[in-house]
């Protein structure tokens, strides 16, 4: 099922709440390499939060991207 509201929008809402103050620090979960990159271009993301294991590398190119 797809997000019913656009990644652009919720990251947006974030940058707001970063300018006005109410948030200092904006992370992610579950985010593939062009999704980070889309939310890069609205408000920098401090920490990014995929699964990383030795059985699991899917998120390889997202902690490269991180790197």
């Amino acid at each position: 099922m797809p997000n019913a509201v656009p990644l652009e929008d919720s990251v947006g809402e974030f940058a707001r709440l970063q300018q006005e103050g109410r948030i200092r620090h904006v992370g992610v979960s579950n985010f593939d390499v062009q999704e980070l990159e889309r939310a890069r271009r609205i408000v920098p993301i401090v920490a990014v939060q995929n699964r990383c294991n030795v059985a699991d590398r899917v998120s390889d190119p997202v902690l490269s991207a991180c790197a």
